[in-house]
């Protein structure tokens, strides 16, 4: 391979505050900014929140992409397998690799 002369994409993207599709559900929402389509599987943007004592997404897993959560306020838990995370501070990060089954 040849890495000074690769063609490179001129894909870069800013995502503005009030941009993406945003999905309510009860008093809980998401705000897709990037999703998997938009990175080739690599990973999503997703603004999530959820209402006090809501739980998030059912036992599933990830092919492609690694999951990466930002807590912006309140308590968030991840569970990857038999190993549970928690996070309580602002900017707190949750990260789950792809092929890692979590909660």
């Amino acid at each position: 391979m040849d890495y000074l002369n690769d063609q490179l994409e001129n894909e870069a993207k800013v995502i503005l505050p009030d941009e993406g599709e945003w999905i309510a559900f009860g008093n809980s929402s998401v705000v897709l900014r990037l999703t998997s389509e938009d990175t080739n599987d690599r990973f999503g943007i997703y603004q999530i929140t959820l209402d006090g004592g809501a739980e998030g997404a059912k036992l599933h897993y990830h092919r492609f992409m690694d999951e990466t959560f930002i807590v912006e306020e309140g308590i968030v838990s991840l569970q990857a397998g038999t190993k549970k995370s928690g996070c309580r501070a602002r900017n707190d990060c949750l990260h789950s690799p792809f092929y890692t089954s979590c909660f």
